[in-house]
């Protein structure tokens, strides 16, 4: 879980800095907080191991969390 947890932040990171395609960056976010929104364990991995990642993810993160979670859209 923490490589998955740390891929989304490198993302983050690439995504306030331009390095990414926003469209990228939509899918992935989409993607883990969806994650963190449906999966229990997930939701407590971060509760538990938030320390290992720095600001301003760790405040990004606990944003998305308080929001509703991420949900796929289907195309008809």
């Amino acid at each position: 879980m923490f490589m998955q947890v740390n891929q989304w932040e490198y993302l983050y990171y690439q995504h306030r800095d331009g390095s990414i395609p926003t469209e990228y960056w939509v899918g992935a976010e989409a993607y883990y907080r969806s994650l963190m929104g449906t999966k229990p364990g997930y939701a407590r991995f971060w509760a538990e191991s938030q320390a290992g990642f720095d600001e301003p993810f760790r405040s990004y993160v606990a944003r998305e969390l308080a929001r509703k979670p991420a949900r796929p859209q289907v195309e008809n």
